[in-house]
């Protein structure tokens, strides 16, 4: 008789609180999480979208410290993975350089401008056919094939390197979880969720000991 008092207290202490009210609060809490896992992932964004002006501005100071800053959320931000980011104007701009000194060095070249007419064909042809203007062996190729148009340009190719445009993506790479604001209502997402299952799993113990309970007397 004692044995069923205690599993009968036991019982009426688990359904004390209701299981719709922490199933009512973990929505709640769940919503919060949302609403700071999107601040998050929207401060990532505005991080890399500086990253991509600065690279536009050709601000090499500016990128490196854009970079960090971007390197730094992600690092410390659950939700802000920002993926792979490229610097594609830096690459332009780098292999122009290398290319403008290439065509400076051969002797008998008629056009001073033919790197910036090269350019123009392979970008608009990059354009056309829906491939990258940069870091593209169809790219490359069509640069070659375009400079042996020009008197003095055949030998272009052969005197200098493009620079490695996996030097140019970086990426960076966001935490599973983060002590932010996110992270703990994550967390507390959690333990309701726990505690709902436990009291659930509670109940069906408690009523299985019951009923072998009234199969004894």
């Amino acid at each position: 008789m004692g044995d069923k008092r205690r599993l009968k207290k036991a019982e009426a202490r688990l359904e004390r609180f209701a299981t719709w009210k922490l199933v009512v609060l973990l929505i709640l809490v769940g919503f919060i999480a949302a609403t700071f896992l999107r601040i998050n992932n929207v401060g990532m964004i505005e991080r890399r979208n500086a990253v991509i002006n600065a690279d536009k501005a050709g601000d090499e100071a500016a990128i490196r410290e854009r970079l960090y800053s971007l390197q730094q959320y992600a690092a410390t931000h659950m939700n802000a993975d920002p993926g792979s980011v490229a610097l594609t104007e830096q690459y332009k701009r780098d292999s122009m350089k290398a290319r403008e000194a290439a065509v400076q060095n051969i002797s008998g070249l008629a056009d001073s401008n033919v790197n910036q007419k090269v350019a123009a064909v392979c970008d608009q042809r990059a354009k056309n056919e829906g491939w990258r203007s940069w870091g593209d062996p169809r790219y490359n190729t069509c640069t070659e094939e375009e400079f042996k148009k020009y008197p003095g340009a055949e030998t272009l190719a052969d005197s200098y390197d493009l620079p490695n445009p996996d030097l140019y993506y970086y990426r960076f790479v966001s935490p599973a979880w983060t002590p932010d604001f996110a992270g703990f209502s994550l967390l507390v997402c959690f333990i309701i969720l726990v505690m709902i299952v436990a009291r659930l799993i509670g109940l069906v113990v408690l009523r299985i000991l019951l009923k072998k309970h009234y199969k004894s007397v």
